[in-house]
């Protein structure tokens, strides 16, 4: 618990506690000197370090007006994590949000290491049990992402789709995990890892439209430079008529025809602006009509102004949120040393979490923790916006005593 929530009569004895001093100072942290100190720095106040008198005291007075799981920030579980997650099912059910996790790659090189001819089949078996478990754990607008690279990508994309429903799959991200460093294959340099991702149910489930600044337009008007947007909506499963059948309807083109919004299938799908919208546009001149010559089809685009925001579908190529090397550099800086093999970046993680809306005070899962990555993403994101989510982490390695609590401290 921080100090900040700790009752000041409790202020004197935390003072007094030598090994509670000694580990804030091993973690970096400025020497406390008084009790404004832990009012106003929000310190970690680990319970092992007294006695169960104090652990006692401190759940009773913090709990007179409260209930304790409104005030803990997470639940951290060392555990095998079938164990854990089989504990978590009667409270927790239908209640994650967001599910992020980065399991063992099934490289031969990590630590899930089998030497005989069934590898492949007992990294499944494994992943299916767990992800059986997750997906109870699931609200029904929730999403989750799941790390893997070449190994058992084809395997991991079949097993969640079988646990999930093909008809629940998000999208193939792709994470541009490496830079400036030779990763060969067969003579291929392979910079890339998958990051997979499902939903609980894919219609209950709303992706954040991400903003960008527009520079470096490619055409220009007598308004100046622009870039083009498909006016045509795309990248979503709510693009065809019959869902949004207000926005399908005829734009007048210069070509003295008019302009339908169709789907590459060739089926009837729907505009990203209203008729009034659409009309405004057409005043102001920020639509342009291109015509195929050959076959005569029609696709009218809306010009994009440098200088203005467009807000456009994210992409599923991921190369702006961190390499390996990012989240190494990251976990250096909190610890002092790497150790930890392969941590993911917290930029990434926090994108994800912002992708599917992790709001308020809703829960995000990640039952291969690692190093810490998806509370520290957390952390990050009630940071910048005051929010109050929550994790929950279960890992039963030895880093857990060694990384993952030293860096949510």
């Amino acid at each position: 618990v921080t100090t900040d929530l700790v009752p000041k009569e409790f202020y004197p004895e935390i003072l007094k506690n030598k090994a509670q001093v000694k580990e804030w100072k091993e973690l970096g942290f400025e020497a406390v000197k008084s009790a404004k100190d832990l009012k106003e720095r929000k310190l970690a106040v680990d319970t092992k370090h007294f006695g169960d008198g104090f652990k006692e005291r401190l759940l009773e007075k913090l709990t007179e007006k409260a209930d304790l799981d409104d005030l803990l920030d997470g639940l951290v579980i060392k555990s095998e994590n079938w164990q854990g997650l089989n504990l978590l099912t009667g409270k927790y059910r239908e209640k994650v949000k967001c599910i992020y996790i980065d399991p063992p790659y099934n490289t031969g090189g990590d630590e899930f290491i089998y030497r005989d001819r069934y590898l492949h089949s007992s990294w499944l078996t494994m992943m299916s049990d767990r992800l059986l478990l997750g997906r109870n754990l699931l609200n029904f607008d929730g999403v989750a992402f799941f790390h893997v690279d070449e190994h058992e990508h084809r395997n991991l994309r079949l097993l969640i789709t079988y646990v999930f429903g093909e008809e629940n799959y998000l999208a193939p991200f792709i994470w541009m995990a490496r830079a400036g460093k030779t990763v060969t294959q067969r003579g291929i340099q392979i910079s890339h890892e998958h990051l997979e991702s499902v939903a609980k149910s894919l219609s209950d489930v709303k992706v954040r439209l991400v903003e960008k600044e527009v520079v470096g337009c490619r055409y220009r008007d007598d308004k100046g430079p622009y870039n083009r947007e498909l006016l045509r909506q795309w990248g979503g499963q709510h693009d065809r008529r019959e869902e949004r059948p207000t926005l399908y309807f005829p734009i007048r083109t210069p070509f003295g025809v008019d302009a339908y919004p169709i789907r590459p299938d060739g089926t009837d799908g729907c505009w990203r602006a209203n008729r009034d919208a659409v009309s405004r546009m057409l005043d102001r001149g920020d639509l342009d009509f291109v015509r195929n010559e050959e076959t005569g089809e029609i696709t009218v685009y809306r010009k994009i102004r440098q200088g203005t925001v467009t807000v456009s579908a994210p992409t599923n190529i991921l190369s702006e949120y961190g390499t390996s090397a990012t989240a190494t550099r990251e976990l250096q800086a909190v610890l002092g040393q790497p150790m930890f093999q392969t941590p993911k970046p917290t930029t990434l993680a926090m994108h994800c979490m912002k992708l599917t809306y992790l709001e308020n005070e809703q829960l995000a899962l990640d039952f291969f923790a690692g190093s810490g990555t998806t509370a520290h993403a957390v952390i990050n994101l009630n940071r910048e916006d005051g929010g109050r989510r929550k994790y929950i982490l279960i890992e039963m390695a030895n880093y857990f005593e060694t990384v993952l609590l030293p860096r949510i401290k």
